[in-house]
């Protein structure tokens, strides 16, 4: 049986290191990847991100980043990491762009010893040690393909997590939106920071927490203005708003009419039951 070979070829491998370089924060022109490229990131300067293709992977010490042909990286990192550049068989390339971008590694101790190998055989620079370049840099490429696995597996469950944490944090607005509500005390309901909680649930419904809020109390006041039996004082109590004025004032704001005059227009509304 004829084999085919899949032994990737190396066109580049060192350490990159810009960590003494300035931080810039504009967006320079991007560079588009022309090899498949494999980073390891060993340390950075201050707080950082990879930008592929517009979007924003945070990284850090550990990080494993898997660049395709055709992607457009702006050179915003400050990190010194371990990469390589390889092209590899026709037949693996469907695998590898399938990759996520950005990953952590699951041992990097195993990762820095394969990249530490990578670039000693190849900065050597004997044709003799083309094979072991090879064989490393597919042991490589294994242990990527396990922790990607890996990665999907995560982000299902964190799924899965963020959605029972959004359900917590409805649960909780919905139980106290009378009351005064910081978005700390939603957060904390759900078991994340303020920062992210705000990012998750912003996603997740496609409105902020504030927003929420303020269109849960419209509602439950349109309910109490509907039944007649609280002022309006009450009713702006009631719902969580700080004093009639502002409720007042939000009232029309969203519904282009005063909440005395939404009252009066639907209580002249004859009912379902009036035409019968």
């Amino acid at each position: 049986m004829k084999l085919t070979p899949i032994l990737p070829q190396t066109v580049r491998a060192g350490v990159y290191d810009a960590s003494q370089r300035p931080h810039r924060t504009e967006k320079r022109p991007p560079r588009v990847v022309d090899f498949y490229e494999l980073e390891l990131c060993l340390s950075f300067t201050q707080h950082e991100a990879a930008d592929i293709d517009g979007t924003l992977n945070p990284v850090e010490p550990g990080s494993v980043i898997v660049a395709k042909p055709g992607q457009k990286r702006y050179p915003l990192l400050t990190y010194r990491c371990y990469y390589l550049h390889f092209s590899p068989e026709p037949c693996i390339r469907p695998w590898l762009d399938g990759m996520p971008d950005v990953m952590n590694a699951s041992d990097f101790h195993l990762y820095q010893s394969l990249f530490r190998c990578l670039i000693s055989e190849y900065n050597a620079g004997d044709q003799g040690n083309e094979l072991l370049i090879q064989t490393k840099c597919l042991e490589l490429l294994c242990q990527i393909h396990q922790d990607a696995v890996m990665h999907e597996r995560t982000k299902v469950i964190s799924r899965k997590a963020a959605h029972a944490a959004i359900i917590k944090a409805i649960d909780y607005i919905d139980e106290n939106y009378s009351q005064p509500i910081r978005l700390e005390d939603i957060a904390a309901s759900a078991g994340f920071s303020p920062f992210y909680f705000h990012k998750l649930f912003s996603a997740a419904t496609k409105k902020t927490p504030r927003r929420y809020i303020l269109e849960k109390r419209l509602r439950a006041a349109e309910e109490l203005l509907l039944t007649g039996e609280t002022t309006l004082t009450e009713t702006a109590f009631a719902c969580g708003f700080s004093s009639q004025s502002y409720f007042n004032f939000i009232f029309k704001k969203e519904n282009r009419q005063t909440p005395k005059q939404f009252r009066a227009q639907r209580q002249k509304c004859p009912s379902v039951g009036d035409h019968e």
